[in-house]
């Protein structure tokens, strides 16, 4: 069961814009804790940097996720 958890969890945060906490409720834990802790054990990486980046211009490395964007500047 926990197992199947850990994998719904990882799928919505790769394929949506939930938070992790919204992502812990909707699996079934009530304590982020205890989801955060359990999830690193079994999946090996810690639910938020589980993220796949999202960047509009294709760069960017998988396993990280930036908080900021920058946009080219206008002169």
């Amino acid at each position: 069961m926990r197992g199947l958890r850990s994998k719904r969890a990882q799928d919505l945060l790769r394929s949506s814009n939930l938070t992790v906490t919204e992502v812990c409720l909707l699996v079934g834990y009530s304590s982020l804790g205890s989801f955060s802790s359990r999830f690193r054990r079994l999946v090996g990486t810690s639910s938020a940097s589980s993220r796949t980046p999202t960047c509009p211009w294709g760069t960017g490395s998988a396993g990280s996720r930036s908080t900021t964007r920058t946009t080219p500047s206008s002169r």
